[in-house]
């Protein structure tokens, strides 16, 4: 029976040291490690005095922490012991990681030290959910660790609390090592950013512009992606969302403004390829492809990424697989329009197509990995600087091509320019010469003018003349005819009749000279020349009386003029002119005395 008894005395310390132990974690050599010893008291406005020295508080063993719309607060209690001999830094990883305070205690001040942190921390720091801890050698050093849930309040399932340890050799190495990689890749970024934009001022080409906002998007990428906005803008703007599981999902303004890089690396990308391949000219179906696809694409995410920051609806988990499909999509359809625009003889195309290789191979690999696995490696940490820088290195080589382009495209329009020059000179010496000539035109025109006016008086003056002299000898005809009419009716005595007859004879004598006819023919051709031979040319049978018969016509005298001026009747003048016509085979408006026979 007494043996009976120690053996449950000895199972009972044995069990009590299994219970004691459960409550106390011993660092190992790991530089990472997940502490699973955690004591867990919801807080009811309890002080750190009251936790540190009130023994009636119970921590639980359990971890599991509930009940966030009444609770708002909890405490954590974790026993360290550090067997090493040294003192050994430690950064404190608390989960949920919303708003939480660190306390511990320092030897070397002999207090208890306590440091905020957490999304909600207004502090400047690279990771708002790490706090640096002293853990004191060959001891057990105790931590407490006050956690805010408020902000859970609106979830009814569970949460698991936990503690992670990470060595500080570890820690401090890893981010000095992610601090040089970016500082390394944001130096690179800013001399081709500065370097670009010196040569976007030379030649004011698009392609360079795009090429900025590349690099500019890229530089905002990577210094958001590695969430050192928080070591220069102390907002602390974030929202989240918690699964079922347990697991909590923060999306914050690192995550925000990687995003927004993302849209400017994207959309710079599109219209860099629109603009080095000419595909507004050369490939215009998938030119308005590229267009609504960057549309598309910018405003979803755009959409989204405010839709999360604000809180209105928690879209970043729904989206990120479709952002990193969409990315890949977009990529090999760039790489697809750089190779069509190759198949087309597009000089730049293949400078496109090199340079473009490894940063569409990177992008593509690094979008496929996020999709698929988003950020369960640190390996991903480094991916992006080295898919921004491999986009930009190669970029630059592409531009250097575009520039000998560029200079070729300068030479031709210099030359082009020259002979445009050449031949404006030319076209401006030719209008001199033009004005000359027409200067001397000018002078022709006013010596004509001045020569036709001395002729138009001539031809007045002989229009004139040629109607007084038929009037004279219209008025002299029948001055003598009137003189005929008188000596007819005179008595016929025979003493008169030898005076009277040769009266008469020199009467009529008078009517038929043919000075009157040479006179008046002299004054017509003046007025109208060319006008017999012209008429003698179409009709060589005319008679002498019939060609005087058309220049009465044509000078539209009377019928009583024109048979006073041939010494005829009226009626026969009306009855020479019919057989005229009709030897001159005329009729209606061609009659003679409406036609024009010069």
């Amino acid at each position: 029976m007494r043996l009976i008894f120690q053996l449950y005395f000895f199972f009972f310390l044995w069990s009590g040291h299994l219970l004691f132990s459960q409550t106390t974690y011993t660092l190992t050599n790991a530089p990472f490690e997940k502490v699973d010893k955690l004591q867990v008291l919801a807080d009811n406005h309890y002080s750190f005095d009251k936790i540190l020295n009130d023994k009636n508080l119970a921590f639980s063993d359990s971890n599991i922490l509930r009940d966030f719309s009444r609770i708002s607060d909890y405490w954590y209690k974790v026993t360290v012991e550090n067997p090493s001999p040294y003192s050994q830094k430690y950064y404190v990883y608390v989960f949920p990681m919303l708003d939480f305070t660190l306390y511990y205690y320092d030897e070397e001040q002999g207090k208890w030290i306590s440091e905020r942190g957490g999304l909600a921390s207004p502090y400047l720091c690279r990771k708002a959910a790490v706090l640096p801890c002293v853990f004191q050698a060959k001891q057990k050093n105790t931590i407490y660790v006050k956690v805010k849930v408020a902000g859970l309040s609106k979830y009814n399932f569970p949460l698991s609390g936990n503690i992670k340890l990470e060595k500080a050799s570890y820690y401090e190495d890893n981010e000095q090592y992610i601090f040089i990689s970016w500082l390394v890749t944001i130096s690179i970024l800013l001399m081709f950013f500065l370097y670009n934009l010196y040569i976007y001022f030379i030649f004011k080409d698009k392609t360079y512009l795009y090429y900025l906002v590349i690099v500019l998007g890229g530089m905002i990428y990577i210094t958001a992606f590695n969430r050192y906005l928080n070591l220069y803008f102390p907002i602390r703007l974030f929202n989240i969302e918690m699964k079922p599981n347990g697991n909590i999902y923060y999306y914050d303004l690192n995550l925000f403004s990687s995003e927004m890089g993302l849209i400017l690396v994207l959309t710079g990308f599109i219209q860099l390829t629109r603009n080095y391949l000419q595909t507004f000219d050369l490939l215009k179906k998938w030119d308005k492809v590229l267009v609504y696809l960057n549309i598309i694409f910018a405003s979803f995410l755009l959409i989204c990424s405010l839709s999360t920051i604000s809180g209105f609806f928690y879209a970043s988990n729904y989206v990120v697989r479709i952002e990193n499909i969409s990315i890949v999509g977009i990529t090999l359809l760039i790489f697809y329009v750089g190779f069509l625009s190759y198949r087309k003889q597009s000089k730049p195309a293949k400078y496109f197509l090199f340079a473009n290789s490894i940063p569409l191979a990177t992008i593509i690999f690094i979008a496929t990995y996020l999709a698929i696995f988003r950020f369960s490696s640190k390996v991903i940490m480094f991916l992006p600087n080295l898919g921004i820088l491999a986009q930009t290195l190669t970029f630059a080589v592409a531009l250097v091509a575009r520039i000998n382009l560029l200079k070729e495209e300068l030479k031709a329009r210099q030359l082009e320019a020259q002979n445009l020059k050449n031949e404006n000179e030319q076209m401006q010496l030719r209008a001199k010469l033009i004005e000359l000539e027409n200067e001397n035109i000018n002078a022709e025109m006013a010596l004509q003018k001045e020569h036709s006016e001395k002729l138009q008086e001539k031809l007045d003056f002989n229009q004139r003349e040629l109607a007084s002299i038929t009037l004279h000898i219209y008025q002299k005809n029948e001055m003598l005819l009137d003189l005929q009419k008188k000596i007819e009716s005179l008595p016929q005595t025979p003493v008169h009749a030898t005076s009277l007859k040769l009266i008469k004879n020199t009467i009529q004598n008078n009517l038929y000279l043919e000075a009157d006819w040479d006179k008046f023919r002299l004054h017509f051709e003046q007025v109208h020349p060319n006008f017999f031979k012209n008429l003698l040319e179409k009709h060589p049978t005319l008679t002498a009386y019939e060609v005087r018969l058309c220049a009465y016509l044509h000078i539209q005298l009377s019928t009583k003029e024109i048979a006073s001026l041939l010494n005829i009747n009226p009626a026969s003048v009306l009855t020479a002119k019919t057989r005229l016509n009709k030897k001159m085979n005329l009729s209606g408006k061609e009659a003679l005395g409406e036609q024009n026979l010069n």
